[in-house]
């Protein structure tokens, strides 16, 4: 897991972590994939949500639909990330954005979990996340992210 950041590996669970813009309307259909991964990798799977807070934002993030939105996923942990200090060290560029890392530490998965952008269903990030998260051979380890910028 990369260091500096404020997650703790569950022994025996991999560890997945996306960043999200408050304000992203794309974004609403990558929390509801992410609530699918949630339900059929239960017990295996600990989940972070990032939502980058840039300064214009401070202080509204908990009103926004996302944050409820995630609020209401079980087992899923939500950090608010001032200023995108924790966004920027993943790398993420990119609302929705996922980064999967087995129980090891290692990353496995990096891309978003939606097919296109504003389409919740069937796809090859969530497929992937799944096969890694149950010791299968996932069919890749990069999707493209459909979202809106970070920064």
């Amino acid at each position: 897991l990369p260091h500096q950041l404020p997650i703790t590996a569950v022994p025996g669970q991999a560890t997945l972590i996306m960043t999200v813009h408050p304000q992203c309307p794309c974004s609403t259909a990558s929390m509801s994939e992410l609530q699918v991964l949630m339900a059929h990798c239960q017990g295996r799977l600990a989940a972070y949500v990032i939502f980058a807070e840039p300064a214009e934002l401070k202080q509204r993030l908990e009103s926004t639909s996302l944050w409820n939105d995630a609020g209401q996923i079980p087992h899923l942990t939500r950090i608010c990330d001032d200023n995108g200090t924790m966004t920027r060290r993943l790398g993420a560029k990119t609302s929705g954005q996922v980064f999967l890392y087995d129980s090891q530490g290692i990353l496995r998965f990096s891309g978003g979990i939606t097919e296109s952008l504003e389409h919740s269903g069937a796809n090859a990030g969530r497929s992937a996340i799944e096969a890694i998260v149950h010791d299968e051979k996932p069919s890749t380890q990069v999707t493209s992210v459909f979202g809106c910028a970070l920064w």
